[in-house]
């Protein structure tokens, strides 16, 4: 075995990823946080869920402790239990938050909870989709090689590095920015002043209704401290919102998760006529 297989070996990850009223039902019935958690291909330390901003905690509780039954997850969390403790240790206020607030907590709160050497933090409607490379098995290797990498991640499957610079065949340094979509998140940098910087590239790059979120403050201490991120070139990741269709939530729950609209051609083919029926269905 080399020194970098054995680094890696003894490197300990956690799978994290969230859900809110509008997702649960996507993430937490049927199979698909098992894929996502699947297609990783990682040995994860530990498997984490959180949950954040639902009309119902007891009864999301109930569907995500099944999850924990089936072994798919190793734990879940209510974010609201964790925020005013994980605020006051990364020394904010929902006021320093502004508008970003609602966009942030579940990954203050992750990061708060994270107890291993990296946190792999997946959004809800984001899935690895090819992982040709293994990408965190790789992303290690690239941590160990450079302190200056905070983040990796795979590449956007919707997008093209035009403004980066080669490392090797498999891995760009990315300079634009920093997606709460998907990362690989290396905690040795995450200390309590890890959320407190600010920087005027931010203000440009990240949209004013999002306030001082989560993403933009990464961003800023990724600026402030020199470290930066890294692209996986071979393995590729999908972000699409989840509709918010009621026919879409109703078809996935009586078929226990087999036809979750964006990844089943159905929905694609029948996409205007769900929407009428939708729109019948709301004035019946």
């Amino acid at each position: 075995m080399s020194l970098s297989e054995m680094e890696n070996s003894m490197t300990t990850v956690t799978f994290e990823t969230k859900v809110y009223e509008g997702d649960w039902e996507f993430i937490l019935i049927g199979n698909y946080l098992s894929r996502m958690i699947n297609n990783c291909d990682y040995n994860f330390e530990k498997k984490t869920l959180l949950i954040n901003n639902v009309n119902d905690p007891k009864r999301v509780e109930k569907y995500a402790q099944k999850k924990v039954d089936q072994g798919v997850i190793d734990a879940f969390y209510i974010v609201e239990e964790y925020i005013a403790e994980a605020l006051e240790y990364f020394q904010l206020t929902r006021e320093d938050l502004g508008k970003g607030y609602y966009y942030s907590t579940a990954e203050i709160v992750g990061l708060y909870l994270c107890k291993t050497d990296f946190l792999c933090h997946f959004s809800s409607d984001s899935i690895l989709i090819s992982n040709r490379d293994n990408w965190i098995s790789e992303s290690i290797e690239m941590f160990n090689q450079n302190d200056k990498i905070l983040v990796s991640n795979p590449l956007w499957a919707k997008i093209s590095l035009t403004n980066s610079l080669v490392i090797n065949k498999s891995f760009h340094f990315s300079e634009a920015g920093f997606s709460d979509q998907c990362y690989l998140m290396s905690m040795n940098k995450v200390k309590k002043d890890f959320l407190i910087y600010h920087h005027s590239e931010g203000d440009k790059l990240y949209p004013k209704y999002g306030g001082e979120l989560f993403e933009k403050r990464v961003f800023s201490f990724m600026k402030h401290n020199d470290v930066f991120r890294v692209t996986a070139l071979h393995s590729y990741y999908k972000h699409q919102n989840f509709s918010k269709n009621i026919l879409s939530k109703f078809f996935h729950r009586i078929t226990f998760g087999q036809f979750l609209h964006f990844r089943f051609a159905f929905f694609k083919i029948f996409k205007k006529q769900i929407k009428f029926l939708n729109k019948f269905s709301l004035i019946l």
